[in-house]
């Protein structure tokens, strides 16, 4: 503090050293005096008195404008959790009671501050807030070590809990404390922190963001653009609230309300909005880790993302189908189902939204021209089990090396699982025969209707002639619950019930559905079910932990709410209730979460006692996983992994058969 209030020491050899290459420096009149204001930053914890003696000495003994940092907790553990889990739906984030025991409480604050405030007077000086510290959570990221019991939050949820509290320190001071604000502030909503009268305006996690201290131009541009016509900032501020110039503190309070108002609801500060909870990649951070996309880390097949967007924005979209077609064997299909793991990492994630890289793909495609035939393939012989996604692009990648390459599939048509269970609405039939045509222009030979462990076996396909044998089948055999009566009328498995539905000859449901499951696949059987009832089925999705929790595609679940389709949260089936051989409803029982999380950070649900209750159905689809069907090695021993898919070598895809490769789903 001392040589912050006269720097005289320090000065004179660093102006020396500068003269050296600038000599007009020593020209300069440069003040000893580094600043005549300080700001207390308080830790969680801080004890009220300890607090106000600082202050005092700041004022009184250093002769300083003292702004004193404050905590959110001040807003009180009702607000402060209606904004984080209500308002928002940060649901999962937890704000022990320690964090409001610790910390200085609203009702002893504001007589600390009126009493700080007048000290200020006495000495000519200026007494204010700074808003906010972070919010001290309980700790569940797995990057943190175990003793680590606490974390802290900051950010798009802080942004709303800390502007509530500038509301209600401005009503009860009625805009006469001075305050700084620095909590969740971006280019965006910096000009209403303007209006709303606060002194200073500082930023810090959103320069960590992607463009860093670049972006701050869009702060100055975002402002002028605000205050439109307006000179200054009071009259700015007077506009903003449609009051007359003059009342400062009365016209900044109206737009400090209102604004405050506007947080609890803002699209844009609410958590379902952002998919950030996945924006890490698995690379290893260096100096320059920003000349890296880190769309290419997230892609399953490493595919040149940022290279076709560039094409696509030039116009050149041949270029854009070529680059796109060099590492991925099936992108028509892609376009409309993949996963979009590359999206959640997009650095545009801690923007606003990431890139629609799958749309975008999907656009690709679109254009691309029919594929001229190849030559013919004179290689070894390789057999592939399935016309799914992985046969498809294990067929294309094997014949553009030149092997003679023949499919066997099961069905009367291709695509797997994909092309016979995803709904139409979202994988036309066109698509799939979009990929496909790419392989057969290659000479490969698909032969339908011809099942493995029925049609033929392994022994057959040596006899014929082929050299290796590459097994992707996907895991075709949905997981039961393992309640009695699963065999009964009424209950079935969702492959089942999305391939009747796509091959448009839908089993009878009734009018009361339920879905047991969270990810995709249960989306889509509910969203079709309701399709195929023309809106009048009431169909339901029970599951066992809550919505946020569910490992479904985002844009899924909110389709899936949207269309009006009922979630059973924390509900965990028991019995099915049988009359006659048929279903007539499903028993569940309540779930609750005590606070613990598994391994990965998600919350564990625990059955509630005596809390069973029935859900009447007519219809129960199971959705909850897969098992793979391997009668076809007859009698060879393959090496099965603990979960009972084939053990395929992570690199070669080799099985302990030889000859024998597998991958997709039926190693996984």
């Amino acid at each position: 503090l001392d040589q912050a209030q006269d720097g005289t020491e320090f000065l004179a050899p660093l102006v020396e050293l500068a003269a050296r290459h600038e000599p007009a420096v020593a020209d300069i009149d440069i003040p000893v005096r580094l600043s005549d204001s300080v700001t207390l930053s308080t830790m969680h914890g801080c004890p009220p008195g300890e607090i106000g003696k600082i202050c005092r000495y700041l004022l009184e003994e250093r002769g300083l404008h003292t702004f004193v940092k404050c905590n959110p907790t001040l807003l009180g553990p009702e607000r402060v959790r209606g904004i984080l889990h209500d308002d928002l739906g940060y649901r999962d984030v937890v704000v022990p009671d320690e964090a409001f025991g610790h910390d200085l409480e609203y009702a002893d604050a504001v007589p600390l501050l009126q009493g700080l405030r007048k000290t200020a007077e006495d000495c000519g000086l200026e007494f204010g807030v700074k808003l906010t510290n972070t919010l001290e959570v309980e700790n569940t990221r797995t990057v943190f070590g175990p003793a680590e019991k606490m974390m802290y939050l900051s950010g798009r949820p802080l942004h709303a809990i800390s502007v509530n509290l500038a509301s209600e320190l401005a009503k009860t001071f009625e805009g006469r404390l001075p305050m700084s604000f620095c909590a969740g502030v971006d280019c965006f909503n910096a000009p209403a922190m303007l209006a709303a009268g606060m002194q200073t305006v500082t930023s810090c996690t959103d320069l960590l963001k992607t463009g860093g201290y670049l972006r701050m131009l869009q702060y100055l541009e975002n402002t002028r653009a605000a205050m439109g016509a307006a000179p200054d900032i009071e009259a700015f501020i007077a506009e903003s609230a449609g009051t007359a110039f003059g009342d400062r503190a009365a016209s900044a309070r109206i737009n400090l309300a209102r604004y405050a108002a506007e947080t609890r609801e803002d699209r844009l500060l609410r958590k379902q909005t952002f998919h950030t909870s996945s924006s890490k990649t698995a690379r290893e951070l260096g100096l320059f880790d920003c000349i890296e996309a880190p769309c290419t880390d997230g892609c399953a097949v490493d595919q040149d993302v940022p290279q076709y967007m560039q094409a696509v924005r030039q116009g050149d979209f041949a270029r854009a189908v070529e680059i796109t077609q060099k590492d991925n064997p099936v992108p028509a299909m892609l376009g409309r189902v993949c996963d979009h793991l590359c999206e959640p990492v997009c650095v545009r994630t801690h923007l606003d939204e990431p890139l629609a890289i799958r749309h975008i793909k999907r656009f690709i495609m679109e254009r691309e021209k029919r594929p001229a035939a190849g030559s013919e393939p004179n290689g070894p012989k390789v057999a592939v089990i399935g016309a799914g996604p992985g046969g498809i692009a294990a067929a294309y990648e094997l014949a553009t090396a030149g092997f003679r390459v023949e499919i066997f599939e099961q069905h009367p048509y291709a695509g797997g699982m994909v092309g016979g269970a995803i709904p139409t609405y979202r994988l036309p039939v066109g698509v799939v025969e979009q990929d496909l045509a790419r392989i057969e222009a290659l000479g490969v030979k698909i032969h339908y209707d011809r099942a493995a462990g029925r049609d033929f076996r392994l022994p057959d396909l040596r006899r014929e002639g082929f050299d290796s044998v590459a097994v992707l089948v996907g895991a075709q055999l949905g997981k039961k619950l393992g309640l009695e009566g699963e065999d009964a009328e009424g209950v079935m498995d969702a492959l089942h019930f999305l391939r009747r539905a796509r091959e448009r000859r839908p089993v009878a449901t009734g009018k009361r559905i339920g879905i047991i499951g969270a990810g995709d696949t249960a989306m889509d059987c509910a969203r079709t079910a309701w399709r195929l009832s023309g809106g009048e089925a009431r169909v339901s999705v029970i599951y066992r932990r809550t919505i946020d929790q569910m490992p479904a595609d985002r844009e899924e679940v909110a389709c899936l709410l949207e269309e009006g389709i009922e979630v059973v949260e924390m509900a965990k089936p028991q019995e099915l209730r049988i009359t006659d051989g048929r279903l007539e409803g499903l028993v569940c029982r309540r779930m609750e979460y005590c606070g613990d999380r598994d391994a990965s950070g998600r919350k564990v649900p625990h059955e509630i006692p005596d809390s069973d209750f029935e859900v009447p159905l007519d219809t129960l689809i199971l959705a909850i996983s897969q098992h793979a069907v391997l009668d076809f090695f007859d009698g060879e021993a393959v090496t099965l992994n603990d979960w009972g898919y084939i053990a395929a070598d992570p690199v070669t895809f080799e099985t302990s058969v030889p000859g024998v490769y597998a991958g997709g789903d039926v190693v996984n």
